[in-house]
């Protein structure tokens, strides 16, 4: 009895541990694989030890622990969309939330993660834009992160910089992200390098860095074949 309770113990502390990441299984070393294969042993023989008790544990403890990054995610959720709404100039916290619902079921949103979207809807935010222009540049930004494997929260300020500076309204915001994609793919020039480029052709500065005179002549005759 006091054998299965020790192992029961050890069971939910290491189960614990990995839940929480106090505890993380490594593979980047010889020694840290050896190390995490025997914790990973150590666990199954601590469940097949205890048969159906084992099994139990395993599915409390991750239904637990499920439940609780559930509702830390909720948490940080609305304080990310109640700070956007705060920045935002027309934005309530029900239509920001609407925002971030919307962007759950479109396709364009599948690899951004859940507390991401609701930063790229802070973000837009803070660029002064309503719930009806952030809807169509957050597809347009997330769609240019994806293809381009970019930060989409690097990229949203720059993307409305760009549209604000060539006069596009954000309904536009398709039309010049496919430009930025042919323009891009036509030129010796990444992606970043690209939007930088066409920003500072337009009249405006990104963090203080410019491309030379070379690159901006570059980027207006790309601009204008796409």
């Amino acid at each position: 009895m006091i054998e299965t309770a020790i192992t029961a113990a050890a069971l939910v502390v290491g189960l614990t541990l990995l839940w929480t990441r106090r505890q993380r299984y490594e593979f980047n070393s010889f020694q840290a694989t050896l190390l995490s294969i025997f914790e990973i042993v150590g666990v199954f023989v601590s469940m097949v030890a205890l048969g159906w008790l084992g099994v139990a544990i395993l599915l409390a403890i991750n239904i637990v622990a499920a439940l609780i990054w559930s509702a830390i995610l909720a948490v940080k959720k609305e304080a990310i969309l109640v700070d956007a709404s705060v920045q935002s100039v027309d934005m309530g916290v029900e239509e920001a939330g609407e925002i971030w619902d919307w962007m759950s079921k479109e396709k364009a949103f599948a690899v951004i993660r859940p507390l991401q979207r609701g930063e790229l809807i802070r973000v837009l935010a803070e660029q002064a834009r309503s719930p009806q222009d952030i809807r169509p540049m957050a597809v347009a930004v997330a769609q240019l992160s994806v293809i381009f494997d970019h930060d989409v929260l690097w990229l949203a300020p720059r993307f409305d910089q760009l549209l604000r500076l060539y006069d596009k309204s954000a309904s536009d915001s398709e039309e010049v992200a496919d430009l930025l994609v042919t323009s891009t793919k036509r030129s010796a020039a990444s992606f970043e390098d690209m939007l930088i480029a066409m920003i500072v052709a337009a009249g405006g500065s990104v963090d203080g860095s410019e491309p030379d005179r070379s690159s901006q002549r570059e980027v207006v005759v790309k601009a204008k074949a796409a």
